[in-house]
């Protein structure tokens, strides 16, 4: 009886860190997504240079902070 009750203590202990370990990596990769979407609005795809790059702001205007093409006013 007492066997039976110390294996469902460990199941229990091993079930409440798998869940608490799930639940911090699972914060984390949320976060980073968020991160990597604040990211991506800050980029554009340039023609010019034919990727995705960071913009700068010069008067309100957008422009590809690699080759400096206009992107328009909108992000």
């Amino acid at each position: 009886m007492l066997e039976n009750i110390v294996i469902i203590g460990v199941a229990l202990l091993v079930l409440g860190g798998v869940f608490f370990i799930g639940l911090f990596v699972g914060v984390g990769s949320a976060l980073d997504m968020m991160d990597a979407d604040n990211q991506m609005e800050n980029d554009l795809y340039c023609f010019e240079c034919e990727i995705e790059m960071p913009v700068k702001e010069k008067n309100g205007r957008f422009y590809c902070s690699n080759c400096g093409l206009y992107h328009g006013s909108e992000i």
